[in-house]
């Protein structure tokens, strides 16, 4: 899965985002079809590594789950204001340090519907640890 992952981040595979989501649903899909989110959003990377890559893997994620369960996703509600060390150099103890929430910040241009709380949203992100649980407001 590692293997999977790396390619679908690294390496342009971008048709893996629909196996991925399946396998969420499989496993999720009862409990996320009942929570009625107000939206998804994914977790922005830096410009420069958007550049590099050419696209972020969790908005390509996010995409595809917001397909299956209908639910609106927001791309731009969330920037990332630091670029980071790419967490495929650092070691663990590294890892869980260097994820800070200073480094994304709301984008105050655009903000949730009136109808939306963004207490109620499903943020994707491609860490593959749980470093990150919560994504809070500066």
């Amino acid at each position: 899965m590692r293997k999977s992952m790396y390619g679908f981040k690294y390496n342009n595979k971008r048709e893996y985002a629909e196996f991925y989501v399946q396998a969420i649903l499989e496993r999720y899909e009862t409990v996320l079809k009942q929570h009625n989110f107000d939206a998804i959003i994914p977790v922005p990377i830096h410009k420069n590594k958007a550049k590099k890559r050419g696209y972020n893997q969790a908005e390509v994620l996010a995409k595809e789950l917001s397909k299956a369960l209908e639910v609106p996703m927001l791309t731009d509600y969330l920037l990332r204001v630091v670029d980071t060390t790419p967490q495929k150099e650092l070691n663990d103890k590294e890892r869980k340090t260097s994820m800070n929430f200073n480094q994304i910040t709301t984008n105050r241009n655009n903000n949730l519907n009136n109808n939306q709380n963004e207490n109620n949203v499903i943020h994707i992100n491609d860490e593959d640890d749980d470093s990150i649980s919560e994504l809070k407001r500066q």
